[in-house]
């Protein structure tokens, strides 16, 4: 089966669970580049705000085509209980066959957030 983990992570913490997920299924890996700066503070505001609006980003075309894979593992870190735009974007912008997901979170999660990333696929 030919495995892709796609993620993104503004802190490290959702890059370094898709790495382990990734080695552990022997996985191609990448990370999903958002073009909008959300480092810092007002990133992190703005970036919660953006993610409660179910709002869209700019995101780097990706090297790898998901519709090419058995499986893509879809990780994003949770703000505001529902995942990154740039993973909303992705998620919009790509066909994917069949998926799995995970999140990370500092807090409690949240089931509403596998619901909205499997309405979106």
């Amino acid at each position: 089966m030919k495995i892709l983990v796609v993620y993104y992570s503004r802190t490290g913490k959702t890059r370094n669970s898709a790495k382990l997920i990734a080695k552990k299924l022997n996985a191609d890996i990448e990370e999903i580049i958002d073009l909008k700066k959300r480092k810092g503070i007002f990133g992190y505001i703005f970036g919660g705000y953006d993610a409660m609006k179910k709002s869209l980003t700019q995101i780097k075309k990706p090297l790898k085509n998901p519709s090419k894979y058995d499986l893509v593992v879809i990780g994003t870190p949770l703000w505001a209980s529902t995942m990154a735009p740039a993973v909303r974007t992705y998620l919009k912008n790509y066909k994917i066959k069949k998926a799995a997901l995970f999140y990370t979170a500092g807090g409690n999660g949240s089931e509403k957030a596998f619901e909205d990333m499997r309405e979106t696929i």
